[in-house]
């Protein structure tokens, strides 16, 4: 088997701007994916990845506070939203949740 003479080895270019604007516009996609559940939404979802995002990023108090309510985020979920969420506000009601279920630092619930 021979190789074709017009053959061209493989080269990888990077458009660095491309893959910049695909990065800013996933970014923003989510972030509106965030942004658009209300409290009464959150309240009903069951997957701990999806709660701890809302709860980490999500600009309406309310919203985040409902996220880490709901009994599937966790001990572990909530420890990292009040070490970690954007408003102080959230992280203040995620400690406060922490304490009211009776989750020690070492993730147990004590109930």
């Amino acid at each position: 088997m021979t190789k074709d003479d017009d053959s061209h080895p493989i080269t990888s270019v990077i458009n660095t701007d491309e893959l910049m604007r695909q990065l800013a516009q996933r970014e923003a996609d989510h972030q509106r994916r965030i942004q658009a559940w209300t409290a009464e939404q959150v309240q009903e979802l069951t997957r701990p990845a999806e709660l701890l995002e809302i709860a980490l990023h999500h600009t309406d108090v309310d919203v985040a506070v409902a996220a880490i309510g709901n009994d599937h985020l966790g001990a572990d979920g909530r420890r990292r939203v009040a070490g970690s969420a954007d408003d102080a506000r959230v992280r203040a009601a995620a400690r406060a949740e922490a304490a009211r279920r009776g989750e020690d630092r070492d993730g147990r619930d004590h109930h």
